[in-house]
C-alpha cells in the first residue's frame, strides 16, 4: 500500500514536473520568437541573467552570450544622461515599474527603449529575479521629437519676415536637434549661389564653414552632391560618408580638408522650393558615426524645409508689398510734380493771354507766337507723360503688344536723329550706319525707345558735347549704339537704371524714371535687350540689340 502510495505521489511529482518544463518550454519558444526583447535577471544568490531573448541582438546589437558574460552590460550601453533612472532595471528600487531610456547600441547608434519592469518575490516578500519586455520605441520617440521640433521651428520662423534672418535662423535651429553642422545657400535668378554661413555645434568651428562656403560655392556642373540637387531640384541623403567618399566628391585636398575638419559621416541636401521655384539648398551633416541619417530623418528635413520655404516666401511678398507700396508713393508724389508743372504753365499762358486780349484785343505776332510756342511745349510735355503713364499701365496689365512691319533701320535712325538735334544747339548727334539695314520690327514702338535713349543723352550731358549713334548689323541680329560724353553711370546705378521710377540723378534730371523701364520692356517684347556700359573717358553708352526677323 505505502508502494502504491509512493509510486502514486511520485507519478503526479513527475506529472507536475513534466508540465512546468513545458511550460516553460513553451514561454521560451514564445520568448525567443518574439519581436520584442525579453529577460529575466536573478538576484539571489547573485546577480546575473537567466534568460536573454534572441532579440537583444536585432534590437541592441549584442548577443544573450555577452548578456550572460556581463551582468553589468545593461547600465554600461544606457546613455550616460539616462543612467540615473537605470538601476531600477535590475534591483528592487520602489520606483515606476516602466521607463524610456536611450541606450547605446553595439555599433555605436542610439535608439530608445521601453522598459516594462515585474518584480518577482517569493512568499516572505524577498525580491528574487526582475523580469522585463523591452520594445524599441525610436520611430515613435522621434516622430514625437519631430512634432515637437517642427512646433518650434514654425514659431522661430514665423518671428520675422526678413528672408536672410529666416534663412539664417533655420541653420542655427537644426544645431544640435538634427545635425552637429549646417549651412543654408541661396539660389540667385541667374542660378548661382550665395552662402548665408551657417551653423556648427562647436563655435570655434564656423569660421570654418564660412571659409568653405567662400572658396568652394555650390556648382550646378560640379560632382558633389549638393550640385545634384542644383540641377534636379530634389533631396540628396548620404546614410554613411567614408573617406573614399569624400575624396571623391571633393575636387581638391584642401576642401576635402575642411570638410574633414568639420566632420562629416552623414549627409542630407535638402532643397528649398517655394511656387516650384528652387530658392535654396540646406546641408545637414552628422560629425559623428553614431548619428547616420535615414529615411525618416530625411523625410523630416523636407518637412522643415517646406515650412522654411514658406516662411521665405512670406517675407518675400511682404517685401515686394512694401516695395510695390514705396513705389506707388513714389509714383505718386513723381507725377503730381511732373503733371503740375505744364499744367500750371498751361493756366499760367492761358490766363495772361486772356488778360492782354481783355485789355490790347490783340498781340504783337512775335508775342502770340512766343505764348503759343511755350503752350506747345508744355502741352507736348503733358502728353509725352500721359503716354507713359499708359504705357506701363499697359505692361503691369500685359497688354503692352506690337505690330511688326519690314523696316529700313538706317531710314528710322536718320529720321530719329534729325528730329532731336532740331531741339539742341549745345549737341552735336553723329550717325554712322550702313546702307541699309531691313528688320522686321514695330517702327513706332522702336522710335519711342530712341527717343528715350536720345533724350537721356541730352539729360546727362547737361554741357553738350557730341552723342554718338552707331548701326551694326550682324547675321540674325542688329545692334544700335547711343554714346555720350556726359556724367555717366556708376556700377551702382548700372544695376537700377532700368527699374521703374528710378532716377540716378535724383530730381534735378526731371522726368518720372519711366522711360528706360518701358524702353527695356519694348526691347524685350522684340525679343531683343537694351543694355548699358561705361564708356572709358566719361560718359555711357547704351546699346540697343534686336532680332532681324521676328521670332516664330
Amino acid at each position: 500500500m505505502g508502494i502504491s502510495s509512493g509510486s502514486a505521489e511520485g507519478t503526479a511529482l513527475q506529472r507536475i514536473e513534466r508540465a512546468l518544463r513545458e511550460s516553460e518550454a513553451r514561454f521560451r519558444r514564445l520568448a525567443d520568437n518574439a519581436h520584442d526583447y525579453i529577460y529575466r535577471y536573478e538576484l539571489q544568490p547573485y546577480g546575473h541573467f537567466s534568460y536573454c531573448s534572441p532579440a537583444v541582438t536585432r534590437m541592441f546589437g549584442y548577443t544573450p552570450e555577452e548578456f550572460y558574460a556581463d551582468p553589468e552590460l545593461p547600465l554600461k550601453i544606457v546613455a550616460p544622461e539616462d543612467r540615473d533612472q537605470s538601476a531600477w532595471l535590475q534591483t528592487g528600487q520602489h520606483v515606476a515599474e516602466q521607463a524610456t531610456l536611450r541606450v547605446r547600441r553595439k555599433d555605436g547608434r542610439l535608439v530608445w527603449a521601453e522598459f516594462r519592469r515585474v518584480p518577482i518575490y517569493d512568499e516572505q516578500g524577498t525580491l528574487l529575479a526582475v523580469e522585463a519586455i523591452v520594445r524599441d520605441v525610436t520611430e515613435r520617440q522621434r516622430a514625437e521629437e519631430g512634432q515637437r521640433f517642427l512646433a518650434l521651428a514654425g514659431e522661430l520662423l514665423a518671428g520675422t519676415l526678413d528672408e536672410r534672418t529666416t534663412l539664417t535662423n533655420l541653420a542655427r535651429l537644426v544645431v544640435p536637434a538634427l545635425a552637429d553642422w549646417c549651412t543654408v545657400d541661396v539660389v540667385q535668378p541667374d542660378g548661382s549661389t550665395i552662402g548665408l554661413g551657417g551653423s556648427h555645434i562647436d563655435p570655434a568651428l564656423e569660421g570654418v564653414i564660412r571659409e568653405l562656403q567662400r572658396r568652394y560655392p555650390p556648382d550646378r556642373h560640379g560632382i558633389q552632391p549638393i550640385s545634384e540637387v542644383l540641377r534636379s531640384g530634389r533631396s540628396v541623403l548620404l546614410e554613411t560618408v567614408s573617406d573614399a567618399d569624400l575624396a571623391a566628391s571633393s575636387p581638391d585636398a584642401e576642401q576635402m580638408q575642411l570638410r574633414r575638419r568639420l566632420g562629416f559621416k552623414s549627409a542630407m541636401y535638402v532643397p528649398l522650393r517655394a511656387r516650384n521655384r528652387l530658392v535654396g539648398i540646406i546641408t545637414l551633416v552628422s560629425a559623428k558615426v553614431e548619428r547616420r541619417y535615414g529615411p525618416d530623418d530625411l523625410a523630416l528635413a523636407e518637412e522643415l524645409a517646406r515650412r522654411a520655404a514658406l516662411a521665405v516666401e512670406n517675407a518675400r511678398l511682404y517685401r515686394e508689398a512694401q516695395e510695390a507700396i514705396q513705389k506707388r508713393d513714389d509714383f505718386l508724389s513723381i507725377a503730381a510734380h511732373e503733371l503740375k508743372t505744364p499744367i500750371t504753365s498751361l493756366r499760367g499762358f492761358a490766363q495772361l493771354l486772356t488778360r492782354r486780349l481783355d485789355r490790347e484785343r490783340h498781340l504783337a505776332p512775335e508775342q502770340l507766337r512766343h505764348a503759343l510756342g511755350t503752350i506747345e511745349v508744355q502741352s507736348n510735355k503733358l502728353a509725352h507723360l500721359i503716354a507713359q503713364l499708359l504705357d506701363l499701365t499697359r505692361i503691369d496689365a500685359g497688354r503692352l503688344s506690337l505690330a511688326r512691319t519690314p523696316t529700313d533701320l538706317v531710314d528710322l535712325l536718320q529720321h530719329s536723329v534729325e528730329a532731336v538735334q532740331m531741339t539742341t544747339s549745345r549737341h552735336a548727334f553723329t550717325l554712322t550706319v550702313p546702307a541699309a539695314a531691313p528688320a522686321t520690327v514695330d517702327a513706332m514702338r522702336l522710335e519711342q525707345v530712341l527717343t528715350n535713349l536720345f533724350d537721356n543723352a541730352l539729360k546727362y550731358s547737361p554741357a553738350g558735347g557730341p552723342v554718338d549713334v552707331t548701326l551694326d548689323v550682324g547675321p540674325s541680329t542688329v545692334t544700335i549704339g547711343v554714346a555720350d560724353r556726359g556724367v555717366g553711370v556708376d556700377m551702382a546705378q548700372r544695376q537700377r537704371i532700368f527699374d521703374r521710377f528710378y532716377q540716378g540723378q535724383g530730381d534735378r534730371a526731371g522726368g518720372m524714371g519711366l522711360g528706360l523701364y518701358i524702353s527695356r520692356q519694348i526691347a524685350e517684347l522684340h525679343g531683343g535687350r537694351l543694355e548699358v556700359e561705361a564708356r572709358p573717358g566719361g560718359g555711357s553708352r547704351f546699346l540697343l540689340t534686336l532680332p532681324r526677323e521676328a521670332a516664330g
